[in-house]
């Protein structure tokens, strides 16, 4: 009868990748819904939601969409 491992070495590892990686990319994404004054340490942050990732995809778009506009003729 051979005992298996493999569950017993895994799930630490996951544990550990969680809190290293995960941990950090969720707290981060809470933070940039917020507006900070870093001057004012005891002002309370401003709620902005998901507006400033809109208008960077916004930005994002436009600028891709540019360089499609103005490389075409080159290939006409």
């Amino acid at each position: 009868m051979e005992i298996e491992y493999g569950p017993g070495f895994l799930v630490p590892t996951i544990i550990f990748l969680g809190f290293t990686a995960l941990l950090p990319l969720l707290y981060s994404l809470y933070l940039s819904l917020f507006q900070y004054k870093i001057n004012l340490p005891n002002a309370i942050p401003k709620f902005i939601g998901l507006e400033i990732i809109f208008v960077c995809f916004m930005i994002k778009i436009l600028q891709s969409v540019s360089e499609i506009r103005f490389s075409l003729p080159l290939f006409l």
